[in-house]
């Protein structure tokens, strides 16, 4: 099976209208095409993009066994001439572009597109990768940026670090989704409600589970969090919901809000509510410091776009001088993270200052307390300096804010050792006397 890309053109064939009215469309064949052949549709006029995913149902048709299609052509000689090539390919619709603006000419030379497309193009690599995630069936996982914000996205936060293009944002000083995580505004059915900008321009059905994140004035991608089981909210339900925000003076304490900025409003236009969620379904990360790695995949464009999670989240590591030196763990003190980020965050965990490593180290030697291990008696030259060193009481158990302590907190042991200590026992790690009381028992 190969993959195509192939253009049309509107102007010319109104193949959008016609995918409305059925679910295939017959083509002039000036390839190769085999069975079952998945066909990228792109629009090169007017839109620019990728519009649909098709199948080859059949090739090399004559003109005698095609639809008829006449009514979908606005150039009646292109028309007639198609006629006379007397060779045909049926694509069968699979499914329209689910994101279109995540898909353009523009995104997809990013992504390893070669080339104009005059022609049917064959794609494979990166490139397919690409454009087979933004077509993903039934994902439950969308991307979604939203504006800088220094006050946690519960109030307004000012002009300070807001984009520099010609957005809203840039243009009025604030975004809507500045209080998109004020805890404050619960309506009557036990929703927030709030806006998300790239739901301008789409929609979903169900539950979503929504990563969010925005870009810092130095540019950075700095991961919010997620919410679970995000809803789309119809523009007649916004409007239901608004008059609530109303009744209760929401709307004017809003205002106020934006007047603390400087931004004055007579009649703001709030009513722009998309998405609600409740907030025990948000998993704030808003204090962590995570910033989306530049070479991640899954953000395809800086624009404010919905756009398909189509694989683990990749983080960048913010400090080197805070990484755990003996583990590459993922900082989730509370099992937070969401699934599919895990795999590959590598990320400064709590505060493991690398001074108080070497205090210990230096007070306690190079010995492992466990077994006894010294990789400089056992390696020579090549082992010295070298051995991991364990919190006697878990990081996940003693805060962010808690100052270790070299000598009391810290202990030098072998790698072998450090490994038995957390793989632990019912589900808990063990102390450094519960491991060497296993030792015992093991070698006598």
């Amino acid at each position: 099976m190969n993959y195509w890309i192939l253009p049309s053109n509107e102007d010319t064939f109104k193949l959008s209208d016609l995918l409305k009215d059925h679910s295939f469309v017959d083509w002039k064949q000036h390839n190769n095409f085999e069975v079952g052949d998945v066909i990228y549709i792109y629009n090169s006029r007017p839109w620019h993009y990728i519009t649909h995913e098709m199948r080859v149902e059949q090739i090399d048709m004559n003109s005698a066994q095609i639809a008829d299609q006449k009514e979908y052509w606005t150039d009646m000689q292109e028309y007639k001439n198609g006629l006379k090539k007397n060779r045909f390919v049926r694509l069968r619709l699979i499914r329209r572009a689910p994101n279109p603006e995540n898909v353009t000419y523009d995104i997809l030379q990013k992504n390893g597109l070669i080339g104009h497309l005059q022609g049917a193009q064959k794609i494979e690599g990166n490139l397919l990768s690409f454009i087979q995630g933004e077509f993903a069936q039934d994902t439950n996982e969308r991307i979604a940026r939203v504006c800088w914000n220094t006050n946690g996205w519960e109030r307004p936060s000012g002009r300070e670090g807001k984009s520099s293009n010609d957005s809203y944002e840039a243009e009025k000083g604030f975004g809507h989704e500045e209080w998109l995580l004020d805890r404050t505004k619960i309506c009557d059915d036990g929703y927030h409600y709030a806006f998300l900008e790239p739901l301008r321009r789409s929609a979903f059905e169900g539950y979503k589970d929504i990563h969010i994140y925005t870009y810092t004035p130095d540019k950075k991608r700095l991961y919010v969090g997620c919410i679970k089981d995000a809803e789309y909210v119809s523009p007649g339900k916004a409007e239901e919901i608004w008059k609530q925000y109303v009744s209760r003076g929401w709307d004017k304490s809003m205002i106020k809000d934006l007047d603390r900025c400087g931004i004055s409003f007579v009649n703001p236009p709030f009513e722009r509510l998309n998405v609600r969620f409740k907030f025990e379904k948000f998993v704030d990360y808003t204090a962590q410091h995570l910033f989306i790695s530049s070479f991640d995949t899954n953000i395809t464009t800086p624009r404010y776009s919905f756009l398909n999670k189509r694989g683990p989240l990749l983080f960048e590591i913010i400090d080197p001088s805070t990484v755990d030196d003996d583990s590459e763990s993922i900082l989730d003190p509370n099992q937070q993270i969401p699934e599919g980020a895990k795999s590959r965050v590598i990320v400064n965990r709590y505060e493991r200052s690398q001074e108080a490593r070497k205090q210990c180290l230096s007070v306690k030697g190079y010995k492992c307390v466990v077994c006894g291990m010294d990789f400089e008696e056992m390696y020579g030259e090549l082992g010295k300096g070298f051995m991991h060193v364990h919190h006697i009481k878990p990081i996940s158990e003693i805060g962010q804010k808690y100052e270790v302590n070299p000598i009391n907190d810290l202990v030098p042991v072998c790698p072998n050792c450090h490994a038995m200590l957390h793989r632990g026992k019912d589900g808990k790690v063990l102390t450094v006397d519960e491991l060497k009381d296993i030792i015992k028992s093991v070698r006598h």
